[in-house]
């Protein structure tokens, strides 16, 4: 299994609502590529003050690698990588990605 966690160091002017709606674009792949889990998204509580310039995120279980190749490769995914890449700050580059490969199957 690989978690996909995704880091986002968000503009101060990007909206709640804005994000809210591409959590829940995010969210209705899981219905449509196989292998993807449900999306947990939400602030980050930062209790040990180490990443407050990331103060949102989410993360996503995969069956494998595979899996996460056919999420990559998704025309939706893709435009809501656009819209999260212009609500953080400089784009691309305030966003971490991170994928963990875990025991669990």
């Amino acid at each position: 299994m690989l978690l996909h966690c995704v880091y986002l160091s968000l503009k101060p002017e990007t909206e709640d609502r804005d994000l809210a709606e591409l959590m829940s674009a995010l969210s209705s792949l899981s219905d449509e590529i196989d292998g993807m889990g449900c999306v947990d998204h939400g602030p980050n509580r930062d209790f040990e003050s180490k990443s407050e310039d990331f103060p949102y995120g989410f993360v996503i279980p995969f069956n494998n690698a595979e899996a996460l190749a056919r999420y990559a490769e998704n025309p939706k995914h893709k435009r809501i990588a656009e819209g999260l890449i212009a609500s953080c700050k400089g784009g691309a580059d305030g966003i971490v990605v991170f994928d963990l490969e875990t025991g669990a199957s």
